[in-house]
């Protein structure tokens, strides 16, 4: 496989070069008033290098995807360690509201998608609740089976390609099915369906006003029927 990448490798990274001798050759062609070929030389120099930039910045929107989710899958994963330290005995359930984690354990940061252009990184915790870029469910506690979502970040916030689940198995993933993101913010047992109905009942899925406003009322804060 490599092998075969090698040509074009070399296609792509001589086709800047390419691009410019071509451009080169145009204005000399004008200057020599041979309109016809500095038309051909320009046209194909054009096609060469709007081609090359249009890769490479492909790829820079890729490669800044991909900071934001390590980022929002860091800041998930902070937030799991602050909740495993707060369920211990007599403490047997998740906090109602992750502003309820001892002030030691989280920061304003942790609650800020980076691919959302939230300013609360340069606040305090006191407006994390209305401010937040995550989607918590309270009501839960460490027993409750793998594929159950604590944390998501929204889809919206990662271009429409997927959303992040922090999971109860301490798990944070990155999902493409938009859908299956969307139908767990709306039913976070979806995937739990003999849960107990006092679990069910406690279950209620905390969306911020900031969060509500921006998706058009998409998102809400809701409990289970």
């Amino acid at each position: 496989m490599e092998l075969l990448a090698l040509p074009f490798l070399l296609l792509f990274l001589a086709s800047p070069i390419a691009g410019i001798w071509l451009l080169v050759r145009a204005i000399a062609a004008i200057r020599r008033k041979a309109y016809p070929k500095a038309l051909a030389f320009g046209a194909a120099a054009s096609v060469l290098l709007v081609s090359f930039v249009a890769i490479i910045w492909t790829q820079i929107c890729k490669v800044r995807e991909l900071s934001r989710r390590t980022n929002c899958q860091s800041n998930l994963h902070s937030f799991d360690v602050a909740l495993s330290g707060y369920v211990y005995p007599p403490q047997t359930c998740y906090p109602t509201n992750l502003t309820d984690l001892p002030a030691t354990d989280i920061a304003p940061d942790m609650f800020v998608c980076t691919g959302s252009g939230n300013a609360l990184g340069s606040g305090t915790l006191s407006n994390a609740t209305e401010l937040s870029d995550y989607i918590y469910i309270s009501g839960l506690n460490p027993s409750a089976p793998a594929g159950v979502p604590v944390i998501i970040c929204p889809p919206m916030f990662h271009q429409g390609k997927g959303g992040i689940i922090l999971d109860t198995d301490h798990s944070t993933r990155f999902y493409r099915d938009t859908n299956l993101v969307d139908a767990l913010i709306d039913d976070p047992l979806l995937r739990w369906p003999d849960a107990p109905p006092e679990i069910r009942s406690n279950v209620y899925v905390h969306v911020s006003k900031r969060l509500t406003e921006l998706s058009k009322g998409k998102y809400r804060s809701h409990g289970l029927k």
